[in-house]
């Protein structure tokens, strides 16, 4: 998509086809199916850019967004915006059976070496193990850059996990149910 008036042209990042830019201005475009998010840090800006689009397509201007792709954004009154996903957080809690853990304060367990696993070792449930760190990841990339590195350390195991890996996926879950309306600027 290549849109363009006299002062505006947009441009999709090459890292992220969906997201397209205006060297011209601060104006930013998240695009995904029937959604389109319009970021400035000027309304005036973003209504430009949606009047330029409502003449080519047709649009309805729900305001600010709420939530978009599972991500809920806060406004808050300074201007700024913070994201969460405390509601995937929530399903991923109760679908691995840990709604009721004691949470903890940090999200690596400092006394679990994790190790490749010995013949000795009790192996975890492999696809339980790999749908866990994938959720976890999940939630590293899109909004909790805070637990990158234990979900980084557990992925590296994905193929022969163990209870001690296991265990150590489990106490990120124990760490979320903590911090799970942490926010980020």
């Amino acid at each position: 998509m290549q849109l363009q008036s006299k002062t505006l042209r947009f441009r999709a990042l090459d890292s992220d086809p969906s997201i397209y830019y205006s060297p011209t201005h601060d104006v930013i475009l998240a695009v995904y199916f029937d959604v389109i998010l319009i970021f400035d840090p000027h309304k005036e800006a973003c209504d430009e850019v949606f009047n330029l689009l409502q003449k080519q397509f047709k649009m309805h201007d729900l305001g600010y967004p709420k939530t978009s792709l599972g991500l809920n954004i806060i406004r808050h009154e300074n201007g700024s915006n913070s994201i969460n996903q405390n509601g995937y957080i929530d399903r991923i809690l109760a679908r691995f059976q840990m709604s009721d853990a004691i949470s903890v304060k940090v999200p690596f367990d400092p006394s679990l070496s994790l190790l490749k696993a010995t013949p000795l070792d009790k192996c975890a449930q492999l696809k339980l193990y790999q749908e866990l760190t994938g959720s976890l990841n999940h939630l590293a990339v899109f909004s909790r850059l805070d637990i990158s590195n234990a979900v980084s350390q557990l992925s590296q195991f994905l193929q022969d996990s163990t209870e001690t890996h296991m265990k150590a996926a489990r106490h990120v879950l124990r760490y979320l149910k903590g911090t799970h309306n942490l926010s980020y600027l």
